[in-house]
């Protein structure tokens, strides 16, 4: 069958049953630290539950199941989500291990089975629509990516041995979607070495059921928290991916000036947000229009005079997210008042830009781009432009 025929496969209710499985056992070895990563805090809450409220939020996906090293904390960490959807069981001492548990627990009315990760938050769902469908007529299939560094092979004195030709291998991503049938052959056929040291399953169903996957090219956002950095990574997109944000003028003066700054910055941010309200009127404390953006917004920048700074601030001490207060041509005096007032700003989830002239809207632009993907590190912060 061709690609066009694996697209006109709808996934729908009443269709195929989808079950996901999520091996969150691991100890995390290569980030370090005492925390296993599934329950390392990115904004607020612990990774794995990003995949997990995700997962449940599709309707088609009928059963999540989680391989978890500890049950009773991970009932815990998920019963906020009230969903039925969720069980969970004892993971075991390697991925396929925890796999192979995991598949246990799936009803017997379930066609299809994805197997992801718990730490790869960003699920795009249409992918996990295709990779269905893809499954539905191949037996299995799984994302890919283009590989970004070459590989080379060093024999046993640590000297290069061979070098692989880098556009003809890919890196295989999760999740990945079997039928249910074959991927259970494949865990009752698993040799002790395989449920050891492996970790992928198209191998797995290919060396047992000799079902060759099909490999659809994935969205860049399907990857892994590992190593360290990757956690600055998570962070930064999770934190635009959830970012409301408002643009408002609080200033009388340069109207024109102010309004053409806001089209620019909408535009420039628009990739940093999944959604912008801007408003280019002069708004004044106890518009209506304030009530709706503390309403829809969680993130918000504010152009507004120096001597209105504190009563626009104690009008929004009560909208949550971080606050940018835009000041335009604060003298060294005004700036050493800021400064001495830094702690205070911090406690109130807020930070200020001070900009000399309108051409350097460009600077403002990036400062803004990186307190959008960074907010917690910017409270307090009294910034130049």
């Amino acid at each position: 069958m061709d690609d066009q025929a694996i697209e006109n496969i709808i996934v729908k209710k009443g269709g195929a049953r989808v079950g996901i499985i999520l091996p969150a056992a691991g100890s995390g070895e290569r980030l370090g630290g005492a925390t296993p990563k599934q329950y390392i805090d990115i904004l607020g809450r612990p990774i794995f539950l990003y995949a997990v409220e995700k997962l449940i939020s599709i309707e088609w996906v009928a059963y999540v199941i989680l391989a978890a090293d500890d049950i009773s904390k991970m009932e815990k960490l998920v019963s906020n989500t009230h969903s039925t959807k969720i069980s969970i069981t004892k993971g075991g001492p390697t991925r396929h291990a925890s796999i192979k548990a995991a598949l246990k627990l799936l009803p017997v009315d379930c066609e299809i089975v994805l197997v992801h990760d718990a730490v790869r938050p960003i699920i795009p769902e249409e992918t996990l629509k295709q990779l269905v469908q893809a499954a539905e007529v191949y037996g299995a299939a799984g994302p890919t990516r283009p590989l970004i560094s070459t590989v080379v092979q060093a024999d046993g004195n640590g000297l290069l041995k061979n070098t692989l030709v880098r556009a003809h291998y890919l890196n295989s991503e999760t999740p990945q979607a079997f039928q249910i049938k074959i991927l259970k052959e494949a865990y009752e056929k698993i040799s002790v070495d395989e449920e050891l040291c492996g970790t992928e399953c198209l191998q797995l169903v290919s060396e047992h059921c000799n079902i060759r996957a099909k490999l659809i090219p994935g969205p860049e956002d399907l990857w892994k928290v590992t190593i360290p950095r990757d956690l600055h990574s998570c962070e930064g997109t999770l934190s635009a991916l959830e970012c409301h944000l408002s643009i408002l003028n609080m200033c009388n003066c340069n109207r024109d000036k102010w309004a053409e700054i806001m089209q620019e910055l909408s535009r420039s941010l628009a990739w940093r947000a999944a959604s912008i309200t801007a408003i280019q009127e002069v708004l004044q404390p106890g518009d209506p229009k304030l009530e709706f953006v503390k309403k829809t917004s969680n993130r918000h920048i504010i152009f507004v005079p120096f001597e209105n700074l504190n009563d626009t601030l104690e009008n929004f001490l009560t909208f949550d997210g971080l606050k940018v207060f835009i000041l335009y041509r604060v003298s060294a005096e005004k700036a050493q008042e800021l400064f001495r007032e830094a702690e205070f700003y911090k406690n109130n989830r807020c930070a200020i830009i001070c900009i000399e002239n309108f051409e350097s809207i460009s600077m403002l632009i990036n400062q803004l781009a990186s307190i959008i993907k960074y907010p917690t590190a910017f409270m307090g912060q009294i910034l130049r432009a």
